[in-house]
């Protein structure tokens, strides 16, 4: 989930769209004459700019303002000046909205408005307030480009340009072609883009060299959205060096600064974007503290300090982000993507309740201001892992199905694709559809090799993919090598980490398995050294001891009081985390089991009783086909064989035998399933 969301938690401002057309597309326009342009254009705009789009829930539209109104000033305070330009806008919002409410004053239609905004995401675009013909040119670009056709658009809109140049409105080309490479940039059209800056800044930089440092920096926005790392960073830093030369405003500059620890923790290198964030993160508490734009940072830093496994110091930035964004911003979609963090730390902490709580209330906020969206989407992740380790398996399926529903519509391909197929391939597993399963998974792998091979979710896929291995087809050497493939990449990029642990917790059982046993337990050991020291009493912890109790259990010694106070430590974690669940009743069947060998009897019926029931409720919430709970069952019927040999030993015939009825019945219904679908099938195929 790591690159969902991150340029969202810079301001605004940058996001005002900074494209340029290319030369290549200017070569292959006519003249003006065959346009039908004026051969002059001595007025062609007036005064102000038109807004042109609003985006929901922003500032902008809190205020009222709409789609056609002509915004014609500004005014802070003491402080005011004329929009004669779209460019004035980012320097609004980057320089002037953080120190307070900003006014903008202008017309609908003949009547002068004033329209006040207050904190909160600004969400705004705007064009120049073209007149006759111009207009119409411009228009017909826009006409084009919502059909598809956006060369043609280009080709439009850069002849505009060419009869537009002039000591009147320098920027007004410069305008053009940036906007008319927005909608290159949003059809992927990327080379066409990248030729198209190179023009518009050599063109800024005669005709209007203040525009110069929004360009660069737009430029490397791009990149950065086509995960564009080296060129990302190459211009956000001249976008830096160009602020500095000119004297632009220091907010400016620490918005790059932002961008380039974004950078920096998408290429996962943290310390990096650590130093960024702070660099930023100190011009801002100098000049707007207690600002939005403060808060975005700590969120940041949160991400960072969550990713080093610092889940207090996360926790803690989360929660100063979350108080500026309810004092300044209440009930708004900020303040949902901070809930979504600090439910991330809980789930890391292993508090689910807690988490649950966090991630309901986040959606809740969602589904009131932006219904079907990623922020929705993201919950529903959010919330399906958690059903997914509280064994809840029909729920955790039913927030993935959702989730995936809305990736594939808004973000195809995306890695956020990639996480909603890596989840639902894990509730197939824990169902035992493990041929689905590992189609979920080479989905999800086919997706992230294009996107970032070697990344640390390829690292968690080849995780999954040793699992299927493991459980579908006991290829243990197969397995081990997916499982070091993950772990090269995790020491590599994250080392220490709560993803090393899964890595090495892996490579742990595979040892087990082959009898290697003195190497499953340093396996399992640096493991529980690793994850204590981040998140003790976590379920993760439970796991790690109840594979250090196995491991005690199958050395020559069989050392039972070791086996047992690993097991009952798994226990006491499981009943209090995920009461009721698989683990849960694992555990109790663990201990149980070492009972028996210690002839403890009637201790051990009790937990074995408690395993039972706990599997029985596990089964009711599997959702799915019958076939698919009955193979549940089947899975776990030693524990069932278990219990019953312990009440036939103890000579308790009368507790044994509905458990012999059910086992009975389960085994009925097992064989019978497994004949339908075949007739189903051919059904169908009538």
């Amino acid at each position: 989930m790591k690159g969902r969301g991150l340029w969202n938690c810079l301001p605004a401002a940058v996001m005002i769209p900074l494209l340029l057309v290319c030369p290549a597309v200017a070569q292959r326009t006519g003249d003006a004459a065959s346009q039908g342009l004026p051969a002059q254009a001595p007025d062609p705009i007036q005064s102000g700019i038109v807004v042109e789009t609003v985006a929901k829930n922003s500032a902008e539209e809190e205020a009222g303002l709409r789609m056609g109104d002509v915004l014609m000033r500004w005014t802070r305070g003491a402080t005011q000046g004329a929009l004669d330009t779209p460019f004035e806008l980012y320097r609004i919002e980057t320089e002037q909205a953080p120190f307070g409410t900003i006014l903008l004053e202008g017309l609908r239609g003949a009547e002068r408005q004033v329209w006040s905004l207050g904190p909160g995401e600004f969400g705004l675009t705007a064009r120049p307030n073209f007149t006759g013909t111009f207009l119409a040119l411009y228009q017909e670009g826009q006409e084009l480009a919502a059909a598809g056709k956006v060369i043609e658009c280009a080709e439009r809109w850069r002849v505009l340009a060419a009869r537009l140049s002039g000591p009147s409105a320098p920027w007004l080309p410069v305008w053009l072609f940036f906007h008319a490479a927005d909608r290159l940039g949003a059809a992927r059209q990327w080379k066409e883009a990248d030729d198209a800056y190179q023009s518009a800044l050599q063109q800024a930089e005669k005709a209007a060299p203040m525009i110069a440092g929004q360009l660069l920096q737009s430029w490397a926005k791009a990149y950065l959205l086509r995960n564009d790392w080296a060129n990302a960073e190459k211009y956000f830093q001249k976008s830096i060096e160009e602020s500095r030369r000119l004297g632009d405003g220091e907010l400016g500059i620490a918005l790059s600064l932002a961008g380039l620890g974004v950078v920096f923790w998408e290429r996962e290198d943290l310390k990096k974007a650590e130093e960024y964030y702070l660099h930023a993160l100190g011009i801002r508490e100098k000049l707007v503290p207690g600002s939005l734009l403060i808060a975005g940072l700590l969120k940041l830093r949160g991400l960072v300090a969550a990713n080093r496994g610092d889940l207090a110091k996360a926790e803690e930035y989360y929660l100063q982000a979350l108080e500026i964004r309810k004092k300044l911003t209440p009930g708004s979609l900020l303040i949902a993507g901070i809930l979504n963090n600090l439910g991330l730390v809980a789930w890391q902490r292993g508090e689910l309740a807690k988490a649950d709580e966090y991630y309901l209330q986040a959606l809740e906020n969602q589904r009131k201001l932006a219904p079907a969206s990623l922020d929705v989407a993201e919950s529903f992740t959010n919330l399906g892992i958690v059903a997914l380790d509280r064994g809840d398996l029909t729920k955790a399926e039913e927030y993935f199905r959702q989730d995936l529903e809305i990736q594939q519509k808004l973000a195809p391909d995306s890695i956020d694709v990639v996480a909603s197929l890596n989840n639902l391939g894990r509730v197939a597993q824990d169902r035992d559809e493990l041929a689905k399963a590992e189609e979920y998974f080479r989905q999800a792998l086919e997706i992230q090799q294009k996107l970032a091979p070697d990344s640390l979710v390829v690292a968690e896929i080849f995780n999954n993919l040793g699992s299927v291995e493991v459980m579908e087809r006991g290829n243990l050497a197969k397995a081990q090598e997916y499982y070091r493939q993950a772990l090269q990449i995790q020491q590599k990029l994250a080392p220490g980490s709560l993803d090393v642990v899964a890595s090495l917790n892996n490579l742990g059982r595979v040892a087990q398995n082959r009898d290697e046993l003195a190497k499953a337990e340093e396996y399992f050991r640096q493991a529980l050294e690793i994850q204590q020291k981040l998140a003790p009493d976590s379920l993760v912890v439970a796991t790690i001891f109840n594979n250090l109790g196995n491991e005690a259990l199958e050395r020559k010694s069989g050392d039972l009081g070791k086996a047992e106070q690993y097991q009952r430590k798994a226990l006491a974690i499981r009943e209090k985390l995920a009461p009721g669940s698989l683990s849960h009743a694992e555990s109790l069947a663990a201990v149980a089991s070492i009972l028996r060998e210690r002839h403890q009897m009637e201790t051990s019926a009790q937990l074995y009783a408690q395993a039972i029931n706990a599997l029985d409720e596990q089964t009711s919430r599997l959702g799915g086909s019958q076939d698919i709970r009955s193979g549940f069952r089947a899975r776990h019927s030693a524990i069932y064989g278990e219990y019953i040999d312990l009440l036939l030993a103890q000579k308790q015939p009368e507790r044994a035998f509905p458990l012999l009825l059910r086992k009975a019945i389960r085994r009925q219904e097992h064989s019978r399933q497994h004949a339908e679908p075949q007739r189903q099938h051919s059904q169908r195929v009538q």
